[in-house]
C-alpha cells in the first residue's frame, strides 16, 4: 500500500503539470495517452480524499468516460501504479508486523 503523502504528491503533480508535458512524461508502451488523460480527468474532478480512496481501492469512480477510457478501466490503476513507481513517484510502505 502506498502512503497518502505519495498519492497526494502524484495528485499535485498531475494537477499542476500542463497536460502535454504529462503525456510526454508518462506515456509508454503500457501507459497509453488514454491512461494519462483518464488520470488527469480523475485528478482534476476528484476531491483529495476521493482520489486517495480510488487509488487505494483501484476503482474508477462513475464519471463520464470515452469508449477508449471505458475499455482500460479494469486495469487502469495497475498500469498507473507501475509507471508511477518506476519513475520514483511512489514507494511501497513497510507493513507493520501483526
Amino acid at each position: 500500500m502506498y502512503s497518502n503523502e505519495d498519492i497526494l504528491g502524484v495528485l499535485s503533480l498531475v494537477k499542476e503539470t500542463p497536460e502535454g508535458n504529462l503525456v510526454k512524461m508518462l506515456r509508454d508502451k503500457d501507459m497509453t495517452e488514454v491512461h494519462v488523460r483518464l488520470l488527469i480527468k480523475l485528478a482534476k474532478n476528484s476531491k483529495d480524499e476521493d482520489f486517495i480512496k480510488s487509488f487505494n481501492d483501484e476503482v474508477v469512480p462513475n464519471i463520464k468516460m470515452s469508449n477508449a477510457e471505458h475499455s482500460i478501466k479494469e486495469k487502469f490503476w495497475v498500469v498507473c501504479k507501475k509507471k508511477l513507481s518506476s519513475m520514483g513517484l511512489l514507494s511501497l510502505g513497510v507493513k507493520a508486523a501483526a
